[in-house]
Formats: structure tokens, sequence, C-alpha cells
């Protein structure tokens, strides 16, 4: 035998070793599930286990302590929005955080940040805009929702020259509710004759161009 078969006889017997152990390998139950110790956590303890969640505005002015709580990373993203943004100074930060412009510097130190020299006196016109107290939003009023008028019109009199005259026939236009509208018709009729009464009834937008007839 020589060196080459004998090579191949090798590496033919580590291949099918490696093979056959892969039979006898264990890869859990194929019934049961496989349960981890989260899964017998109450909602509780779940809830236990996360963090508390901050929200953190950085487009709008806040305060010292609020800075403070903040993550480094956030702090320092926040005074680059300033001085690169608002061109604020060291003074003008310190003063919205209520502390003074020399603590201040050494104390984003800490978090490797350093104020540039801007060489100016006063703030610039972005800042104070930046700062300045956002206007109080005007109340929402609804606007009064007039009610239609049912008796826009006056209603129609029937004036009897002799009060023993009865009124035997004719038409009347009224506008109105349903139980005004004959109120107004039992004024005008009188009490002790019989009548016989057609209906004909219009909605008021249709019966605008109509004149009261008697």
């Amino acid at each position: 035998m020589d060196d080459a078969t004998y090579l191949f006889n090798q590496t033919s017997y580590g291949a099918k070793r490696l093979a056959r152990g892969a039979y006898a390998k264990k890869n859990g139950s194929k019934s049961k599930k496989c349960s981890l110790p989260s899964d017998r956590l109450t909602e509780r303890q779940r809830k236990e286990l996360n963090g508390k969640v901050e929200t953190y505005n950085l487009s709008k002015p806040m305060s010292w302590k609020t800075f403070r709580k903040m993550p480094d990373d956030l702090k320092v993203k926040y005074l680059n929005s300033l001085v690169n943004d608002y061109d604020a100074r060291c003074k003008d930060i310190a003063d919205m955080f209520g502390v003074g412009a020399n603590y201040l510097s050494l104390q984003v130190k800490d978090i490797g940040f350093s104020f540039p020299h801007t060489g100016r006196r006063t703030p610039d016109k972005k800042w104070l805009d930046f700062i300045a107290p956002e206007p109080p939003q005007p109340e929402h009023i609804p606007e009064p929702v007039e009610e239609p008028n049912v008796h826009d019109e006056p209603p129609a009199r029937v004036k009897l020259d002799d009060p023993d005259t009865i009124c035997k026939s004719g038409n009347i236009l009224y506008y109105g509710k349903p139980a005004d509208v004959f109120q107004r018709a039992f004024e005008v009729l009188d009490k002790n004759t019989v009548y016989g009464i057609h209906i004909s009834f219009k909605i008021k937008e249709d019966a605008d161009n109509e004149a009261v007839r008697l």
C-alpha cells in the first residue's frame, strides 16, 4: 500500500466516523416543548425586568435636572445641537440651566465636550428665539350656531269686521311647527261650526315665494 492509498483510506474512515456520530447526537425531545426559565415568570415579574423608559425632547429648552438624567451620548448631542444650530455660548446654556458658566464648563468636560470660544458678548438672535416661551394657544371656542327661527314671518291674522260674521271658506298659509299651525287655525275658525278641511303642506324653503292668501 502506497502513501496515497493509505491517506485516502484514513480520510474516508474519519468521514464515515463523523457521519455515524451524527445519528447518536441528541437534538432534544421531539414531543416536548423546550421551556425557558422566563416562561415561568408572572406578568408582574416580566415588567420588573424591563427598565424605566425615559423620553427626552432635544429640540426644546430643558432644565438642568432633566439634562443631568440623560445618558452622556445624548448630552453631547444636545450640546452640539445648541452650539451649532443656535450659536449658543457657554453662558447662554448655563443661564438656561440655571447654573454658573464655569460650573457647566467643568461638568461637560467629564463627558468629553468643550465649548468653543465665539468672542460674542451678547446672545445670538437664533438663541433668543429658541429659549423664548411659546405663545399660549388660543382656546378654541366653537361659534354659536343660530337655530332657525320658524317664526320669521308674522302669522296671518283674519280680522272680521263683524264679530258675528263666520269665516266660511278660504286659503291660509302658515309657517311653523305643526302644533303652532293648528293652534293658529283654531283662532281663525269658529269653534261652533263644522268645517271640511283640506290639508296641503310644504317645507318652508319650498314655500318662501308664496303669499298668504285668505
